[in-house]
């Protein structure tokens, strides 16, 4: 308790007593003890509601993780990898196919079998 030995409490009760005299020593110490049992009271109150602040959010902050870890894994689920593999497979094959196709065209765009109309002067 706060470093305090028992030396120290005697010399406290022994200063006490002299200070406020054996007529008056015991309504000081129900006076006390009335003090120590409203701060332990007081102290405990406040520790049940921050463990329960505390608890309201770790559930909270559990039922986040849960329903973000089922949303991964469904989507994990939803993708399977040869799936990728033959989409990308096949989107690789349309490039080369484009690639070559723009290869054999020739440089110069076609012209256009009908020229505009020329504005007369």
């Amino acid at each position: 308790m706060m470093g305090i030995g028992p030396m120290e409490i005697v010399v406290i009760l022994v200063v006490t007593l002299l200070v406020v005299g054996p007529e008056k020593m015991p309504e000081l110490a129900r006076s006390l003890a009335r003090l120590m049992r409203d701060v332990r009271r007081m102290m405990d109150d406040a520790r049940g509601q921050i463990e329960e602040i505390t608890r309201e959010e770790l559930l909270n902050k559990k039922d986040v993780d849960s329903y973000y870890r089922d949303v991964v894994d469904t989507v994990k689920k939803s993708i399977d990898a040869p799936d990728i593999d033959t989409i990308g497979q096949e989107i690789n094959k349309e490039m080369e196919k484009a690639i070559q196709q723009l290869e054999k065209e020739p440089e110069e765009p076609p012209k256009p079998e009908n020229p505009p109309a020329q504005p007369s002067p």
